[in-house]
């Protein structure tokens, strides 16, 4: 997730719906911020419950979920 890429950024509100849909079936969301520029203070705005884990600088959590992404962003 991002708050700084566009993309990104217009799927906050659907995962903050989907995170409150499956909260009342037991299911909890980690989100991975992968943008290094994001600051701590707009991931925490962005209102979601989940905690949200930052990738490491050489993106490792990234390449391990096998986990693909535009690079313009």
């Amino acid at each position: 997730m991002s708050t700084s890429c566009p993309i990104g950024k217009r799927y906050i509100p659907t995962l903050a719906a989907l995170e409150k849909e499956y909260a009342e079936k037991g299911v909890a969301f980690i989100f991975l911020a992968t943008t290094k520029t994001d600051t701590d203070a707009e991931l925490l705005a962005t209102g979601l419950a989940g905690p949200i884990v930052r990738d490491t600088a050489d993106s490792a959590a990234m390449r391990a979920l096998g986990v693909l992404s535009k690079t313009d962003c």
